[in-house]
């Protein structure tokens, strides 16, 4: 497993680290694309621009282990209600599912 829990997950989504979102319910412009990671809060972390754009985008959670789900290579956004909402994949990887 990628990280033993929430703590865990934040600790290694260190600056320069790769993730890409391989799964969604909804399209999504970045499915499918690596980004590196610009900046890390404890409230999140911030993807360099991609694709053209001045910023980068952010990837909030919220506070406790409850908003995120820990996967075997990678980890999951859950949305309030449990569902999954983003699921990346920390590393440069092919596979894109879309839901």
């Amino acid at each position: 497993m990628f990280a033993s829990s929430f703590a865990d997950l934040k600790r290694k989504l260190t600056v320069g680290t790769v993730v890409t979102l391989v799964s969604t319910p909804f399209p999504h412009k970045y499915v499918g694309v690596p980004r590196k990671i610009a900046k890390v809060q404890t409230n999140g972390i911030c993807f360099e621009p991609a694709l053209g754009n001045a910023q980068g985008g952010w990837l909030h959670w919220d506070k406790g282990a409850k908003a995120v789900a820990l996967t075997a290579d990678g980890f999951i956004v859950l949305q309030y209600n449990g569902s999954p909402l983003l699921t990346y994949r920390v590393g440069c990887f092919d596979t894109v599912v879309m839901a």
